[in-house]
C-alpha cells in the first residue's frame, strides 16, 4: 500500500511539473511572438517616416531646380538683350567710321592736285584733315549714365475657404526687381541702353485662414424612459402627535377664563410632557397626552414611460484652416 502511494505521488508530482513546464514555455512563446510583432510594428512605422521625409526632400529639390531655372532663363533674355543693344551701337559706329574716312581721303587728294609750291602749307592742311578725320571717326562725344530701376512683384494671397471668421497666419509682402542699365549718349542723343545687372527679391504669399465647421453634430433616435408627470406615486404616512394644554383659575367666582386655555401640538412627546410642565412651574393647571395622528400624503416618484427623443451623440467641431 505505501508503495502504491509513493508510486501515485510520483506520477502526480510528474504530472504537475509537466503541466507547468509547458505552460512557461507557451507564455515563454507568447512573449516571444508579441516581442516580434512589436518590433515589426515599429520598423513599419519607421519606413513610413523615412519615405515621407524622401518625399519632401524631392518636393524641395524640384521646387529650388524650377526657381534656378527660372533665375537662369532670366538672366539669358536680359544677355541676349545686352548684346542686341551692343551689335546694334556698333554698326552705327563702322557706318560712322567709314563715312570719316571717304571724307579724309578726298580732301587729301584735292589738297596734292592744287599746289606743289609750299611744302609747310601742305603739311599743315594734312595735320588738319587728320585731326578732323579724328573728330568725324569719333562720329560725336559720347557719354554713359549708370541707372536703376525698380519693379514692384505683386504677392499672391492662398486662402482654403471662402467664409467664416478671417484671420492672417502669414503676411504678405511685394517683391522687388531692380535692373541696373548703362545709357549711352552720343551729342546729347541716347544710342543704347545695356542691362548691366538685375537683382530679384522674391515676393512672400499671404495665407488667410477661416474659421470653419471641420465636424457636424451627430444625432441618434434613441427609445429612452421618462417620468410620466400624470402619473404621479403616493405614499400616505401617519405620523403621531402629542399635545399639551393649560389653564388658570382666576378665582371662584367666574371660574375659568376661556383666554388662559391654550393647547399645543407637537411631534414629540417628551417635548409635549416638557411643555406642560413648564406651565405647571408657573402655576397653571395642565394636561398632556396623545393628540389625533396627522395623515399625511406625499409624491415619492412617478411611474415610467417611453418616448422615442434625438439623442445627441457626437458635437460638432470648429478650427482655423
Amino acid at each position: 500500500m505505501k508503495r502504491k502511494r509513493i508510486v501515485i505521488l510520483l506520477l502526480l508530482l510528474f504530472v504537475f511539473g509537466t503541466g507547468v513546464f509547458l505552460a512557461l514555455k507557451y507564455s515563454q512563446q507568447e512573449v516571444q511572438t508579441q516581442e516580434i510583432a512589436n518590433k515589426d510594428k515599429v520598423e513599419e512605422i519607421e519606413s513610413k517616416a523615412d519615405i515621407a521625409e524622401v518625399d519632401k526632400e524631392k518636393d524641395k529639390e524640384k521646387k529650388e531646380k524650377e526657381s534656378d531655372k527660372k533665375d537662369e532663363a532670366e538672366k539669358e533674355k536680359d544677355k541676349k538683350d545686352e548684346s542686341e543693344d551692343k551689335e546694334v551701337f556698333n554698326k552705327d559706329d563702322k557706318k560712322e567710321d567709314s563715312s570719316a574716312s571717304s571724307s579724309s581721303n578726298s580732301s587729301s587728294s584735292s589738297s596734292s592736285s592744287s599746289n606743289n609750291s609750299g611744302s609747310s602749307s601742305s603739311s599743315s592742311s594734312s595735320s588738319s584733315s587728320s585731326s578732323s578725320s579724328n573728330s568725324s571717326q569719333s562720329g560725336g562725344k559720347l557719354t554713359y549714365e549708370v541707372k536703376n530701376e525698380t519693379q514692384e512683384i505683386p504677392y499672391k494671397t492662398f486662402s482654403k475657404h471662402n467664409s467664416g471668421k478671417v484671420r492672417v497666419k502669414q503676411a504678405g509682402m511685394k517683391g522687388v526687381k531692380t535692373t541696373t542699365y548703362q545709357i549711352v549718349y552720343k551729342d546729347g542723343v541716347q544710342v543704347a541702353k545695356n542691362v548691366v545687372g538685375t537683382n530679384v527679391t522674391k515676393p512672400r504669399d499671404e495665407i488667410l485662414e477661416h474659421y470653419v465647421k471641420i465636424q457636424d453634430a451627430k444625432y441618434e433616435t434613441k427609445t429612452i424612459e421618462v417620468d410620466d408627470k400624470d402619473k404621479p406615486i403616493l405614499e400616505n404616512t401617519v405620523i403621531k402627535r402629542w399635545f399639551a394644554r393649560r389653564s388658570k383659575l382666576k378665582n371662584t367666582e367666574t371660574g375659568y377664563n376661556p383666554n388662559d386655555v391654550i393647547t399645543k401640538i407637537f411631534y414629540d412627546g417628551n417635548k409635549a410632557m416638557n411643555q406642560a410642565a413648564a406651565w405647571g412651574r408657573q402655576h397653571y393647571s395642565t394636561s398632556y397626552g396623545t393628540a389625533k395622528p396627522e395623515n399625511k400624503t406625499e409624491i415619492v416618484g412617478y411611474k415610467k414611460k417611453k418616448i422615442t427623443k434625438k439623442v445627441k451623440v457626437q458635437d460638432e467641431k470648429w478650427a482655423w484652416e
